[in-house]
């Protein structure tokens, strides 16, 4: 009798042992999950972070976008503004030529420096490297320098890309087809000049003060640009 308590005491302490087992195992399996669904949590967390600091560092990089182009913008249009104010001061009139070839490359060289413009204003017109010295004078229109470096020196040359100037021989202007300039004006004759690598077509006129130079550009469908040098 006694030993079939002693079993039975043995038993339920195994029971007790095996459910406290049982507790345990369960215990660490609830941690385990809990650290589990905060890892997810910590997980998302960060790609949430990770999300929200990639749209805002996009949005930065718009914004700063944004501001260099506004600034550039707004460069340029001081530079202009300066450069026409230059123009009248130094011909005191707002209409004609002559006003062009009176600007001192040094005066327009730091009326340029003091803006961030001259990237956008560059000439980029097909073999424009061939035209030499350009300065930006206006929208789509550069003077032309002699490469001789002379702070002092006066433009030798005109060139106008903007059609919407109202400067030329006659009523030709620049932008205009070369067929169409020598229908108007058929007293000249379509002329080769050789680059390195290829010929271009010109017409030429000339009145009491200037040569115009209608310069055709086949990269434009033969629409041509305005070439002035005084006589």
């Amino acid at each position: 009798m006694q030993r079939i308590e002693q079993v039975k005491t043995q038993q339920a302490q195994q029971a007790k042992m095996a459910e406290e087992a049982v507790k345990a195992v369960t215990s660490r399996q609830e941690t385990n999950k809990r650290l589990s669904e905060e890892t997810v949590h910590m997980a998302e967390d960060m790609q949430n972070f990770v999300q929200a600091y990639e749209a805002n560092r996009q949005e930065i990089e718009r914004v700063e976008t944004e501001y260099t182009k506004q600034k550039k913008a707004y460069d340029t249009k001081i530079y202009l503004n300066e450069i026409v104010a230059q123009l009248d001061r130094e011909n005191g009139t707002k209409n004609g030529i002559e006003r062009y070839f009176k600007i001192e490359k040094r005066e327009l060289e730091e009326i340029l420096e003091q803006t961030d413009c001259s990237e956008s204003l560059i000439a980029r017109f097909p073999d424009a490297s061939y035209w030499g010295d350009l300065l930006p004078a206006g929208d789509k229109i550069w003077v032309q320098y002699d490469t001789d470096y002379s702070q002092n020196m006066l433009p030798v040359g005109l060139v106008i890309e903007n059609p919407l100037v109202d400067l030329g021989y006659k009523d030709a202007r620049a932008g205009m087809y070369l067929f169409d300039i020598q229908e108007m004006y058929p007293e000249s004759e379509a002329e080769e000049a050789r680059l390195e690598w290829r010929y271009i077509r010109y017409l030429w006129y000339k009145d009491d003060a200037f040569v115009y130079y209608y310069v055709a550009v086949s990269e434009y469908g033969d629409a041509t640009i305005l070439y002035i040098t005084p006589r």
